[in-house]
């Protein structure tokens, strides 16, 4: 395990723009034993031309797949049933990897067997200027249920776990929305520790309109909602008797997202997460970046504001 094989996972749809500096924050990383499993999710534009171009480059680091499916669930599990390493990283193929993000986590996650571990991330739009994130290295280790019920959101980039673990469930190809919430539930519920390290970090591209997860509708709001379900058996089954009101708080606060995000436009969808059980223990409140959106919101309510942002529009 000194040198041990970690396989990078990454689906891509239509990412010509941005695939070559993915794949260059792979070929920077300090820690070099890596494998990248590309899955092509059926693009149209000039990816797999680019890829394949770094394919011939480093052909015992690099193999490229057509998903003989659709989607980025099905393109994930096709890439790891290719997997050779002991350790998974999943990436999409719009966002970056700092170069010491493999090399600081494996250390830590070596010494901590069946275990899970995460870093923060940095937002940037289209050109990554890479700034430094001061880090602390600070360590904290988490229990799975304590994690879940911190409600972090951590972004599939930002894991880095042993394959074993990985192995053992399936990306749901039917989930629109909340994919890797609803596939990480499931990996945590069978570990001993989740590992905070900030001693690295990940890079996140918020402005890329043809990632393949980018776009939200009614539809996919639902089925983000009926992740939910996954949660809620995983929390319960984690849970003692005492700590059962702050599983229905965090269930509650979880279906407050899918909440907000369903009024005004899809009255059908917030119809049905209305009735959600649990959503009556909810602490969530409706908030926005900005201090005058949120004044307006206190005075008159959350629903007047998502109004008016349709008639924004």
């Amino acid at each position: 395990m000194n040198n041990a094989l970690v396989s990078i996972i990454i689906p891509c749809y239509n990412s010509e723009q941005y695939i070559s500096e993915t794949l260059d924050s792979l070929i920077e990383q300090t820690y070099q034993n890596w494998e990248c499993i590309i899955v092509d999710d059926n693009s149209t534009d000039q990816s797999w031309d680019i890829m394949e171009s770094y394919q011939q480059s480093y052909p015992e680091k690099i193999s490229i797949y057509r998903n003989p499916k659709k989607g980025a669930c099905a393109a994930r599990n096709f890439g790891t049933v290719h997997a050779r390493g002991e350790f998974i990283q999943y990436l999409d193929a719009d966002d970056l990897l700092k170069a010491n993000k493999i090399e600081m986590q494996l250390s830590i996650l070596k010494k901590n067997p069946n275990s899970i571990i995460y870093c923060d991330k940095v937002d940037f739009e289209i050109t990554c200027t890479k700034i430094d994130k001061i880090c602390s290295n600070d360590v904290k280790k988490y229990s799975p249920l304590d994690f879940l019920l911190g409600q972090e959101d951590v972004y599939p980039h930002c894991w880095l776990a042993y394959a074993d673990n990985i192995k053992s469930q399936n990306w749901d190809e039917k989930v629109l929305l909340n994919q890797d919430g609803e596939f990480f539930y499931r990996i945590l519920q069978n570990l001993d520790k989740v590992i905070y390290a900030d001693n690295t970090y990940c890079y996140y591209r918020t402005q890329n309109t043809q990632s393949i997860s980018r776009s939200v509708n009614g539809e996919k709001i639902l089925s983000g909602y009926n992740t939910l379900k996954t949660l809620e058996n995983v929390l319960l089954s984690l849970a003692a008797k005492e700590e059962l009101y702050t599983v229905y708080q965090c269930l509650g606060n979880a279906c407050t997202y899918y909440l907000f995000q369903s009024y005004p436009q899809y009255k059908s969808v917030y119809s049905e997460i209305s009735k959600y059980k649990y959503l009556k223990y909810a602490t969530s409140k409706y908030k926005t970046p900005k201090v005058l959106n949120n004044l307006i919101i206190s005075i008159f309510g959350w629903k007047f504001y998502k109004q008016l942002l349709l008639l924004k529009r």
